[in-house]
């Protein structure tokens, strides 16, 4: 596997950029990109008091969410409180199997029904649909659940994975019937070698892009050792949002749930040069996000993160 910080910091990704120039990054000026966050980064101060999270979250400078499920708080409220701090929400992580709330699986209706009262536009599945032989998800322990999804992703087969593709084009068929869409969202197991290719490019060559987008999670790509920029050169188009996460220089590359997470700006992710060739390959929608364990509490990590972005947009 590629050393990562050569990977990101070498000339190789220089010249990468350069040649995503050429196709037209460095054309005339556009209007600023716009972030929004991940509520997961804020979700225990969400849980104790939505309402005043959300003003506060409006008051660092965020104007969009990515929610995830809603099983403590009913639509018409989340959809209240979003209005009344000036927050919108088009997009909302759903599982796809059962993980302790409403998923995909058993919860499809109310989903959809759920997503059209708050204005979500697209449905991420987070992960990939776990096998029936390894039984449900492992949700109770965090370790349980690194090791099930880690073994399972090391294990499985292109026909393991394909059952994800399948799942993808046909509930993305499905949600077009009710202006909805669906994505995938990637983390580092994605990226572990099954024979000649890798897992995410199974789901990206399998699936419909009439029918799914991708979110791309940076720093997940990056704890791969994996390379951003490729991955946007590679499949322009198909990746309609983004997860702006940033990880430290001590994160050795891994396919196996693991990370040194920092806040945007703090990390080694070149996102001065990012940022720009994630939208010339087709990227609308970005949304802030930082795994835990924060160095600083969340709400100030988030705002730490946006100050940084913004500071390259001035």
């Amino acid at each position: 596997m590629m050393d990562r910080r050569t990977l990101l910091l070498s000339g190789l990704t220089a010249s990468i950029v350069c040649g995503a120039e050429t196709a037209g990054i460095a054309r005339a000026p556009r209007a600023p990109l716009q972030f929004g966050l991940a509520l997961y980064t804020v979700r225990e101060e969400a849980r104790r008091d939505l309402e005043g999270t959300l003003h506060k979250v409006a008051a660092i400078g965020y104007r969009s969410l990515e929610i995830g499920t809603l099983e403590h708080i009913k639509a018409a409220d989340m959809r209240r409180a979003l209005d009344n701090a000036g927050l919108t929400c088009t997009s909302a992580i759903i599982p796809g199997l059962p993980m302790g709330g409403e998923n995909m699986r058993e919860n499809m209706a109310k989903i959809i029904d759920d997503a059209l009262t708050i204005g979500i536009r697209t449905l991420i599945l987070p992960s990939f649909i776990l096998p029936d032989r390894y039984g449900l998800p492992k949700v109770h322990k965090r370790d349980d659940f690194v090791r099930q999804y880690a073994t399972a992703a090391r294990d499985m087969t292109r026909d393991d994975w394909m059952a994800t593709t399948d799942f993808l084009n046909r509930t993305g068929a499905m949600l077009k019937d009710h202006g909805l869409g669906i994505g995938y969202h990637n983390h580092n197991l994605e990226f572990v070698a099954t024979g000649d290719t890798r897992p995410i490019d199974i789901l990206l060559h399998e699936t419909n892009p009439a029918l799914v987008t991708f979110e791309m999670d940076v720093g997940w790509v990056c704890a791969a050792g994996a390379d951003p920029f490729a991955l946007l050169r590679r499949y322009p188009g198909r990746f309609g949002l983004m997860h702006v996460k940033d990880i430290k220089a001590s994160t050795l590359p891994n396919c196996a749930l693991r990370q040194d997470p920092t806040e945007v700006g703090s990390g080694i992710i070149d996102w001065p040069r990012l940022l720009p060739a994630a939208r010339a390959a087709g990227v609308e929608r970005f949304y802030v996000e930082q795994e835990p364990p924060y160095s600083l509490p969340p709400l100030a990590a988030v705002a730490k993160s946006l100050r940084y972005i913004a500071s390259l947009q001035s």
